[in-house]
């Protein structure tokens, strides 16, 4: 029964158990696990035993949770304690107490030393089953998304429960700032914040990535390290924090964070968090390869190759289940002027203002594109009919016909005209007619006196549902 346990309870039950049948008294076993510890009880008739051994395993297991004057040693006065201690090379993973009958405990300690080394055995066998599935459930949900805002936010979520840890945060290196982004899970961020910056000095998560290695911190006395808030998030918290290393690179660092009563991280939690960082390393490197390759350097918004594939997928995905599309040909008007006036470094910056205004102003499922140099290209899946997609636009005219202020020193008047084409409600025979009635439709736009939006031609509009 032991050695076939696929549960650690299960396993700690077979123990105790046995240990009761051996001893022909009452048992009571403790394991410690990272979310909390387990136990069994074998009161073997003598149930007023119980509550006293089990402090006298906890004892055993965790001597910081049990006082000496709670040990009730009174009650074992003419008692011998036979005591079980579950243990590792470098680590207690528990303790069994039991107090044996009329059969001489010393005769039985063969016995009991080979199921102590069973019941050990057998918990870290599933401990490792339990880390391989971990690692294999990790790659696997990872390895399905190549956004890399996405993965990161799958990650916190994937890592904090293993480990019973009440958060979970990123640092990820800017080399361009020379400091630390910092990645909150939501029920962490200020203010709806979702990043943050710290600093490369003076932090734990600086510490870690500099010398590419990982820390365990469980007393907020521990001098070694400065204690920042801001960084943990949790006054006198205790946390974990390992680096992100790709090969000899080191990309961030990944920290876990407890309340100060919260139990210990382990060097086993040290170990296996390192595991599972490396994994994670490899993730955000190819997903940041990706976002390279579909995603325009300047601005954020994905790159004229991945309109043109995000355009055939929509036109396929309408020939095979009839979900339309909409595309909006976004033309900023007098940017050249812009540029003239102001320099192409204040230009970059409107353009990369441009994109984020448009990426708050639409779905989630939306996708924004660098089309052309102050062109940008919009396509918004499952929006067929015509009225909807004059709304959608309008509302994107809205929005950049403003005033901006630009590294709060340069005025610059901004608006946009906007060409709109639907498929199928235009009848496009192929991909390079629908994006020229978009085109057309801008450009119309622009000649009718630009901060418009057009419609592509189609003759009488249908009335409005």
């Amino acid at each position: 029964m032991l050695l076939a346990a696929e549960t650690e309870q299960a396993a700690l039950e077979a123990a105790v158990v046995a240990v009761a049948d051996l001893v022909d008294g009452p048992a009571v076993g403790i394991l410690k696990s990272r979310a909390e510890h387990l136990s069994s009880v074998v009161p073997h008739t003598q149930d007023r035993y119980i509550a006293p051994l089990f402090v006298e395993a906890l004892a055993l297991a965790d001597p910081r949770l049990v006082g000496k004057s709670q040990r009730h040693q009174e009650l074992f006065a003419s008692r011998t304690i036979m005591r079980l201690l579950l243990r590792t090379d470098d680590q207690v993973l528990g303790a069994i107490c039991a107090l044996p009958g009329a059969i001489d405990a010393g005769q039985l300690s063969a016995l009991l030393h080979t199921l102590e080394l069973a019941l050990v055995r057998t918990v870290q066998r599933i401990r490792r089953l339990a880390e391989t599935r971990l690692l294999y459930e990790i790659s696997l949900r990872l390895s399905s998304t190549l956004d890399l805002e996405q993965l990161l936010h799958e990650v916190l979520e994937l890592t904090k429960a293993p480990f019973a840890a009440k958060s979970s945060r990123l640092f990820l290196v800017d080399e361009r700032t020379n400091d630390l982004m910092m990645v909150l899970t939501p029920e962490a961020r200020s203010q709806g914040v979702a990043t943050e910056r710290i600093a490369m000095n003076g932090t734990i998560a600086s510490w870690v990535v500099r010398q590419g290695m990982g820390l365990i911190r469980n007393d907020p006395r521990d001098g070694r390290f400065a204690t920042h808030e801001h960084e943990i998030g949790v006054p006198n918290g205790k946390l974990i924090c390992v680096p992100l290393k790709l090969a000899e690179r080191t990309l961030g660092a990944l920290m876990l964070v407890n309340q100060h009563d919260d139990p210990d991280f382990l060097e086993e939690d040290l170990q296996l968090l390192t595991t599972i960082a490396s994994t994670i390393a490899v993730m955000i490197a190819n997903a940041r390869l990706y976002q390279r390759a579909v995603r325009d350097a300047l601005t954020g918004a994905y790159n004229r190759g991945a309109f043109d594939n995000t355009l055939h997928e929509y036109w396929a995905d309408y020939e095979r289940t009839g979900t339309g599309f909409a595309l909006m040909i976004v033309d900023l008007d007098d940017f050249k002027q812009i540029n003239d006036r102001f320099g192409h470094s204040i230009g970059d910056l409107v353009l990369q203002s441009v994109t984020r205004l448009l990426w708050e102003a639409l779905r989630e499922e939306d996708s924004i594109f660098r089309y052309g140099g102050e062109e940008f290209g919009v396509l918004l899946r499952g929006l067929a009919d015509p009225h909807a997609a004059l709304q959608v636009a309008e509302r994107l005219r809205a929005v950049l016909d403003r005033e901006m202020i630009i590294s709060s020193l340069v005025r610059v008047r901004l608006s946009a005209s906007i060409g709109v084409a639907l498929h199928p409600f235009h009848g496009a025979q192929n991909l390079r007619a629908l994006l020229d009635l978009a085109d057309d439709a801008a450009y119309q736009a622009k000649r009718n006196g630009k901060n418009q939006v057009v419609i592509a031609d189609r003759g009488p509009m249908p009335p409005a549902q």
